[in-house]
């Protein structure tokens, strides 16, 4: 999980942090489809001892899933068989976890060093889950499942239950005061290359769709875009606050422009009237082209 950026969700970490065990459960792993996603699975059947078993599309019914990779295995005295599942992500595997899932319940994940839940009070205290998509019959079985382990479902939050203490609405970052944070006992891995702060700077909004009560399509909204640069080592997430890329954008623009004109002219992969003027998009120029010696991030 470290060397491949890797995170943990779904059941296996609502079990984490409610400390019991369902026998039943996948073991769901998020991963930006590519080398890494490849090396993981690699990993899962010399390693581990699993065996591939097949590709899906469209299970989990969202927008920012490729697909899924499913790994079964059966150790002696197993009862039932293990699977795991790689789930290929479109971009960085938290923006899938954040705007994905169906409710606040299964908004949980670990990654090589820590465990976060983003709403611990409603979730393990409260044992309250509040929608994140209008309700169809594809979560029917999902929250069947959750109410026979003992959570209550509510289209939202009602008026009376709002507290700022633990408000569900609002911009957000990962490992804020209303996060559930957990470290790991590290002592013996090697550490990832990518720091903490790529995951716990990424921010994101809560709001509520269709605030009419007595509607199926009442539900909250997450809302959290990539951001990326040239001159950036890591991918970010954000809001729909503008001032934090208003901010960065600027100036991640202004130094890949300073980049690209260290280049001869020849070798650079943008038009030159892509690089005049403040207001000309940087981001993404170099996809496809190796950076020179001397780039500086």
């Amino acid at each position: 999980m470290a060397i491949r950026n890797a995170l943990v969700s779904g059941s296996v970490a609502v079990q984490f942090f409610e400390r019991v065990l369902w026998k039943e459960s996948d073991l769901d792993i998020f991963i930006e489809e590519g080398k890494d996603a490849k090396a993981f699975g690699k990993y899962l059947t010399e390693r581990e001892g699993y065996n591939f078993s097949g590709t899906s599309s469209g299970v989990y019914n969202a927008i920012d899933i490729e697909e899924v990779h499913t790994y079964t295995k059966r150790s002696e005295g197993d009862s039932a068989e293990r699977k795991a599942q790689i789930i290929l992500t479109r971009k960085i595997p938290l923006q899938a976890i954040l705007r994905g899932f169906y409710s606040t319940v299964v908004v949980n994940f670990f990654a090589w060093n820590k465990a976060y839940s983003m709403f611990p009070l409603h979730t393990f205290v409260h044992h309250k889950g509040y929608m994140l998509k209008p309700l169809n019959n594809h979560f029917s079985t999902l929250l069947e499942k959750y109410s026979r382990r003992g959570w209550k479902f509510q289209n939202a939050m009602w008026p009376e239950e709002i507290s700022p203490n633990q408000p569900i609405e609002g911009t957000r970052r990962i490992g804020d005061e209303f996060s559930w944070m957990i470290p790991f006992d590290v002592s013996n891995v090697k550490w990832s290359k990518t720091p903490d702060s790529v995951l716990e700077y990424a921010s994101f909004d809560v709001h509520l769709e269709d605030r009419d009560e007595g509607t199926e399509k009442k539900h909250y909204t997450v809302t959290a875009f990539h951001f990326f640069s040239d001159v950036l080592r890591h991918e970010y997430l954000y809001g729909v606050s503008g001032h934090w890329l208003d901010f960065l954008g600027e100036r991640v623009d202004e130094l890949t422009r300073l980049e690209l004109y260290k280049m001869a002219p020849e070798a650079r992969p943008v038009r030159p009237a892509a690089l005049q003027g403040p207001d000309a998009p940087m981001y993404g120029c170099m996809e496809g082209h190796k950076k020179p010696d001397g780039w500086t991030y």
